[in-house]
């Protein structure tokens, strides 16, 4: 069984309407054959006797082609009047330099004041020559050279002629004759048919031999002129007038000898009266060459000479005129009515074939047009049930399928969008289904087309704005944030103004916008550009978060911090004022007892009054997790000065870097450097000299710190080094451990203690209390 795909069919409407197209150029052929056949039955024909030829006052116009031997073979030959040399055909060769084309053997010379045929005005362009062109050219021969006088080189037609005046003869053999234009050779017979035997021949053969029976007549009224007078004719001018009228005699003859009808082969079917009247001019001309003997019998006696003039006019002439001229006119009138008679039928064909080509042009045209609109039916209703479908798939009804009802490429492009409507289904989330997950979002969903005019909520946002989806959809943001004060960008411009990846949602934006019944809320607005890459954008969607809720409940921590806070900066009041009660307590035992009991409580006394430092400075600091360490070391060292009493003397320098500590670790670095000052300042600086101690905190960028003390005292004598298991070593030693750090004391021009540690990792910017 035939499958008649979709290629099939087209394969077989171009077959038929190609087989249209070429039966309608077959018939338009035929008729124009036809038509063409009808014209040429109707050229003159008849045959041509080179061998009678008058080379000085006939020219000739030769049809023929090129021999390769050196010569042109002629196939049709007509007679012209005398004319210059005219050459038709292809370029032989380019000569650029003698400016020089050949054709047919001959050169022609081109030079600048050859007129050119096609543009009168524009000159011959011999560089646009080629050989092989086709040209038309018109010469003047001088002393053997050809001279071009007009040239033509556009829509030469495609037979090759040779026109002018032939110079000289050559026999060539029995069949043969050569024919010379100057040095250009033509080769032909002595006898030439020029066409075919027709009506028209007969009335141009009739036409001739009319003039020619005239010319006879003229002839002999000539001679009789000449006998008129009483005087004797001189010999000489009575034998020339003879000789011409025999001269026009006997070409009448031959032509009545060539006329179609005389020949023996006439075709069969023929008008059998040409023959006879022609057999009816051969017998008038027979009487006819006894009247031209009887003149010339006259004419050859002096004595009977008077008698030539009567004769002509009583006996030569009427008989001319009532014996020869009716039946010629009789010929030529049955050959002009035949003549008519085939232009009658000509012009009945002429009538007819207009009306079969334009039947066949409009039976090729409804077939064409019956075909189109079988192949589009059977094209455009399978397409248009798949843009139905297609139409019904995209309004979400993925349930579609198309029947298939052909076995072809529309049948398999079915088939394949059956499939993707099953995947479809199974993969895409329906309209509903997709409203439905919309809907259940808490925050309010608004999409924006190019105009930023809104075309799809969720019921989110129209429980949070108040309006119903009618009254938001269509409407800008503008109706939800106000109207931008001017020169101040809207919300959309806002959202959109940082830059951010195509790919990424921008940064969300805090707003008050404006409900229904004229409350206002904030709300967190972020968005992404829709559209797919490479395109323009195709809108926006914004997602927008009520914040009431969340606002209230920072509030509400914002409120419990505060609150907190001021609770704790009590606490640090009420510790640091404890803390001065026992320094206080302290200061009154150590007046009451033993100086070196007192010195003792001395000491105990800065100690305290550095852990009171740290809780003074807590709830005197605007953030309570954070000691400024500067201040603290600062109020603590002049403190220290304040209570040995070398404020005037001692020159502390201070190089400190906020290393980020926790109020544990700050109060260990205080308790430490109390420690090292004091030892400083009661050691380093005997009687009362004055020094420097310089203090210096670093923190490297792998988070490293180190406190350095140094003092340009007298360093550590040899009666001091039981020192170090004193109760002051024992604590730096102690606070050291607790900062998981390290000590290192150098005595070279003073005394360095350098410790390094490293802060808590869980408070890397300060920590929290």
């Amino acid at each position: 069984m035939i499958r008649w795909t979709l290629r099939l069919r087209l394969v077989l409407a171009f077959c038929t309407l190609a087989s249209l197209i070429l039966f309608v150029g077959l018939a338009s052929y035929l008729i124009h054959a036809t038509t063409r056949e009808d014209f040429r039955q109707m050229r003159t024909g008849s045959t041509y006797d080179l061998a009678t030829h008058n080379m000085e006052t006939t020219g000739l116009e030769i049809e023929g082609r090129w021999d390769p031997a050196g010569h042109f073979l002629a196939k049709d030959i007509q007679p012209q009047p005398a004319l210059d040399p005219r050459l038709r055909g292809p370029i032989q060769a380019l000569d650029p330099e003698a400016q020089t084309l050949r054709m047919y053997g001959i050169d022609v010379s081109i030079p600048e004041d050859t007129a050119n045929g096609d543009e009168e005005l524009e000159p011959i362009s011999f560089e646009a020559l080629a050989v092989g062109q086709r040209v038309e050219v018109k010469c003047k021969v001088r002393e053997g050279e050809w001279i071009a006088r007009k040239l033509y080189t556009q829509d030469v037609k495609s037979s090759d002629k040779v026109k002018g005046m032939v110079t000289s003869k050559e026999m060539g053999g029995d069949t043969t004759l050569s024919l010379f234009i100057h040095d250009l050779r033509i080769v032909t017979g002595f006898r030439l048919e020029t066409g075919p035997q027709s009506t028209l021949a007969r009335v141009e053969e009739g036409g001739r031999m009319l003039v020619q029976l005239q010319a006879c007549r003229s002839a002999a009224f000539a001679l009789a002129s000449r006998t008129a007078g009483s005087e004797t004719v001189p010999e000489a001018a009575l034998n020339a007038a003879m000789d011409e009228l025999i001269t026009a005699t006997a070409q009448y003859g031959k032509m009545l000898g060539r006329s179609p009808d005389a020949e023996s082969g006439a075709p069969a079917g023929e008008n059998p009266g040409f023959r006879a009247h022609l057999r009816q001019l051969s017998a008038g001309y027979d009487a006819l060459n006894e009247h031209l003997a009887r003149l010339i019998t006259l004419v050859g006696r002096p004595e009977d000479q008077h008698l030539i003039r009567p004769y002509i006019q009583e006996k030569f002439s009427p008989f001319l005129e009532t014996e020869i001229a009716p039946r010629l006119t009789t010929y030529l009138w049955e050959a002009e009515e035949e003549l008519g008679d085939q232009l009658r039928e000509i012009l009945k064909r002429a009538e007819w074939t207009p009306r079969l080509a334009l039947g066949v042009s409009a039976l090729g045209m409804v077939a064409a047009v019956l075909l189109g609109w079988l192949l589009w039916r059977s094209i455009h209703t399978p397409l248009q049930r798949l843009q139905d479908a297609a139409i019904k798939i995209g309004g979400g009804h993925l349930d579609t399928r198309i029947a298939i009802q052909h076995d072809d490429e529309l049948g398999v492009l079915s088939q394949a969008f059956n499939r993707m409507a099953s995947d479809l289904a199974s993969t895409t989330v329906s309209m509903t289904s997709m409203e439905t997950v919309l809907d259940s979002m808490a925050s309010g969903l608004f999409v924006f087309d190019a105009q930023n005019q809104i075309v799809r909520v969720n019921r989110a946002a129209c429980l949070m704005t108040g309006y119903t989806r009618d009254e938001l959809l269509g409407q800008s943001f503008e109706l939800l944030c106000g109207q931008p004060e001017e020169g101040e960008p809207n919300l959309m411009e806002s959202l959109f103004a940082e830059p951010h990846s195509p790919d990424s949602p921008a940064p969300g934006i805090e707003h008050d916008c404006t409900r229904k019944d004229g409350s206002t809320f904030p709300v967190t607005v972020s968005g992404a550009e829709l559209g797919l890459e490479g395109e323009a954008e195709q809108g926006v969607v914004c997602v927008a978060q009520d914040l009431t809720e969340q606002k209230r409940i920072q509030q509400g921590i914002r409120d419990s911090l505060a609150e907190k806070e001021l609770l704790l900066r009590e606490v640090h009041h009420r510790v640091k004022n404890n803390m001065q009660v026992i320094s206080s307590l302290l200061a009154i035992q150590a007046q009451e007892g033993d100086p070196e009991i007192a010195a003792r409580l001395e000491v105990s006394q800065n100690r305290v009054r550095t852990i009171a430092l740290i809780h003074e400075h807590l709830y005197l600091s605007a953030e309570l997790a954070h000691i400024d360490l500067h201040g603290y070391l600062s109020v603590l060292i002049q403190h220290l000065l304040h209570t040995f009493g070398r404020s005037h003397n001692v020159d502390v320098q201070f190089d400190i870097q906020d290393l980020g500590l926790d109020i544990d670790e700050a109060l260990s670095v205080g308790l430490i450097a109390n420690e090292l000052v004091t030892n400083s300042l009661k050691y380093a600086f005997p009687e009362g000299e004055p020094g420097t101690i310089r203090i210096q905190t670093t923190k490297d960028s792998k988070g490293a710190c180190t406190l350095l003390v140094a003092d340009d005292g007298c360093g550590y004598a040899q009666e001091d080094a039981g020192r170090s298991n004193s109760l002051g070593s024992t604590l730096i030693g102690a606070f050291a451990k607790k900062l998981k750090g390290e000590v290192r004391v150098t005595s070279d021009e003073g005394t360095t203690t350098l410790i390094e540690f490293t802060p808590n990792p869980g408070n890397p910017e300060g920590g929290a209390f």
